[in-house]
């Protein structure tokens, strides 16, 4: 999997090219639509979000946890870095079940999930 695989799940989740990639502009959860000051959350600013992707996918490819430790870190990080303007949830739980097939946990695809979108490539 890569870092271009989320966004092609992105993507397919919302439909809408405008909406599609990483994001380009600081966002925030809770507060107001002007001020990230009373939010409740504030992700890493939009520069960092490519590099954090990148460490994300390595250890996402990897297997140095179980199989759902992995899966819970991963949807937990991915959230963290809130990479895309819209789309952040829905692509978070494809991972869970993207990391859950590739190591063996359940079986085929989840229809609608977007994990047809990440190519998930078997641990070493």
């Amino acid at each position: 999997m890569t870092a271009q695989d989320n966004i092609a799940a992105q993507y397919l989740l919302l439909g809408n090219p405008a909406a599609s990639g990483f994001r380009t502009t600081q966002n925030w959860i809770g507060g107001t639509i002007h001020s990230p000051l009373e939010a409740e959350f504030v992700p890493p600013p939009p520069r960092h979000v490519p590099g954090l992707m990148d460490d994300l996918v390595d250890y996402l490819n990897g297997a140095t946890h179980g199989s759902l430790i992995q899966a819970a870190l991963v949807h937990a990080q991915f959230e963290t870095i809130h990479p895309f303007p819209d789309g952040n949830g829905r692509v978070g739980r494809a991972l869970i079940h993207a990391v859950l097939q590739r190591r063996g946990l359940v079986r085929g695809q989840v229809r609608g999930s977007g994990v047809s979108a990440l190519s998930i490539k078997q641990a070493a």
